[in-house]
């Protein structure tokens, strides 16, 4: 059964979808930096001191990225179900349209045969009539002509119409002249009228036999068109019945898709709680080792204060704090990462007008020209150089304080995985969208927290 605005309607649940794929995906990835951020220990460090905590993280962190790993794909059923689901409602809607359409045909078709049956009643009604009196003018013709024949032979025997023969005088009686002429007159004038009768009688008779065939032919004509306005009326009254099925076959549908997708969201959250949870344990290893760098810096401040000199062992300790301290701070603000600072969609949810549908975009996408530079928002380190359906070829930077930032629908990159870059070094090309034209997707991360890029951007 075709479906109106289906173009728009495939475009829509398309957009939707993609923004559901580009979330559940971009939430692995960004899980995975941070594992593979967190889970870097010093080599360097005391044995006895680090492999615990080696042990103890590495095991937080595949637990965490299992949990992602089954919390991205739940989510992609989740999308599935909501645009399988939405696919069903529109359909409903649809079918309902057409099932009222399909109703309204029926009961038009209905109300046609009736006014159909009614004019064919009153031209049988006239038939009737003209048959009337069609026998009656034959009627009162036969009663003429009976009527004539009778007055003709009274007259004949009467002596009406015979000549008197001249007596011997040779002149005629007067007064047996003038009832002579008298009666011929007379039976003149009977003779006319009921020939003219007879003749209107006739065209009269004529007429009524031509009224009753043109009659006959329209009722005819109407018998055929109740006929196929029953034939419709069937034809209209099935489509009905085989619509009002489809209709509940739909709704029962929709009724488990809903089933299934409330299950599936209660799931999703329970998983989202425990990843919660990992998350928090993470960022309690970070604080104790902040806290851990915190009390050595205290006690070599203490120790030059005292005028002892560092052991070489010491020295090196402070240099990898260093290190991991400035790892540890994030920066307070990133460059731009294309020469243009125009933003065609901007972060958090997006709503069509249209559609009535509310999407969520993880970043800010920047309109420029397919094929200009990207450059790296600051210094860091590139975590992951890959490809992901509605993302494109995509490159993820590690900077300190736990920011990731996203470089997206990239035409190529220059960089790989473990790469140190500088803030405004080309990493690669912007490429284009299926939906917003030549862009660049630009994400930024804290930890697990999505951030709106603007507030990062200088």
């Amino acid at each position: 059964m075709p479906f109106p605005r289906a173009t728009a309607v495939t475009f829509a649940v398309r957009r939707r979808l993609a923004f559901t794929m580009r979330a559940s995906s971009v939430c692995c990835l960004v899980v995975l930096t941070l594992v593979v951020a967190t889970g870097s220990a010093d080599a360097r460090r005391a044995k006895k001191r680090a492999a615990p905590q080696r042990r103890h993280t590495s095991a937080t962190h595949k637990e965490r990225l299992s949990r992602e790993a089954e919390l991205a794909q739940l989510k992609r059923e989740i999308a599935e179900t909501e645009r399988e689901l939405g696919e069903h409602t529109r359909k409903e809607n649809l079918t309902r349209k057409q099932l009222a359409a399909h109703n309204a045909r029926t009961a038009a078709l209905k109300k046609k045969l009736a006014s159909l049956k009614s004019e064919a009643a009153a031209l049988e009604a006239q038939e009737h009539q003209l048959d009337t009196s069609i026998q009656q003018t034959a009627s009162t013709i036969d009663t003429l002509k009976r009527s004539y024949a009778a007055d003709v032979v009274r007259r004949y025997t009467s002596g009406a119409y015979r000549e008197h023969v001249t007596k011997g005088s040779g002149f005629d009686d007067p007064q047996e002249e003038s009832v002579r002429l008298r009666n011929a007159y007379y039976a003149h004038l009977a003779s006319t009228a009921l020939h003219h009768n007879k003749e209107t009688l006739d065209s009269t008779k004529s007429e009524l036999t031509e009224n009753r065939e043109e009659v006959a032919s329209l009722l005819d004509e109407q018998r055929g068109a109740i006929s196929e306005t029953k034939q419709q009326q069937q034809s209209a009254e099935q489509q009905t019945q085989r619509t009002a099925h489809e209709l509940r076959s739909i709704q029962e549908r929709k009724q488990a898709l809903q089933k299934e997708l409330d299950r599936r969201k209660a799931a999703a959250k329970r998983l989202e709680a425990m990843i919660a949870n990992l998350a928090a344990k993470e960022e309690a290893e970070i604080k104790r080792r902040k806290e851990a760098i915190r009390k050595r810096e205290a006690e070599r401040r203490n120790k030059r204060r005292a005028g002892k000199k560092l052991t070489q062992s010491e020295r090196h300790q402070e240099e990898l704090d260093a290190q991991e301290q400035k790892s540890l701070a994030g920066p307070h603000s990133l460059g731009w990462p294309t020469a243009s600072h125009r933003i065609v969609q901007g972060f958090g949810e997006q709503r069509n007008k249209e559609l009535g549908t509310v999407t969520m975009n993880l970043g800010i996408d920047i309109g420029t020209a397919a094929g200009s530079a990207v450059h790296a928002a600051a210094d860091g380190k590139v975590a992951l150089v890959s490809s992901l359906p509605s993302y494109g070829t995509l490159v993820i930077i590690r900077h300190g304080g736990g920011v990731l930032t996203v470089y997206a629908d990239l035409s190529g990159t220059s960089v790989s995985t473990g790469s140190t870059v500088t803030k405004g070094q080309t990493i690669g090309r912007s490429g284009s969208n299926s939906e917003l034209g030549d862009i660049l997707h630009f994400e930024v991360w804290k930890g697990k927290a999505k951030q709106n890029p603007v507030r990062w951007l200088k």
